[in-house]
């Protein structure tokens, strides 16, 4: 006959074992299901982010061509006034 301690262990292992497993897996799709979503949420305000900046300096750089270019049709009006 087995003793007591192997008794418990053939019982509690498996047991153990089956219970780590369904924790693990409702850990997994839990965290599945709440990290996913987020990441994707932050790449886009991310992405979003980085083109609002890129449009804002292409705007200047448009809005500084467009001064230079005022700049010089006046001073050209102001040289055939003279």
């Amino acid at each position: 006959m087995k003793s007591l301690r192997a008794k418990m262990l053939v019982w509690l292992l498996p047991l153990s074992a089956a219970l780590l497993v369904v924790l693990g897996v409702l850990v997994y799709f839990n965290v599945k299901n709440t990290v996913i979503p987020l990441t994707e949420d932050m790449s886009f305000e991310v992405s979003r982010q980085a083109a609002d900046t890129l449009g804002m300096f292409i705007k200047g750089l448009l809005d500084e061509v467009r001064f230079c270019f005022l700049n010089e049709q006046l001073s050209d009006q102001w040289t055939g006034i003279k």
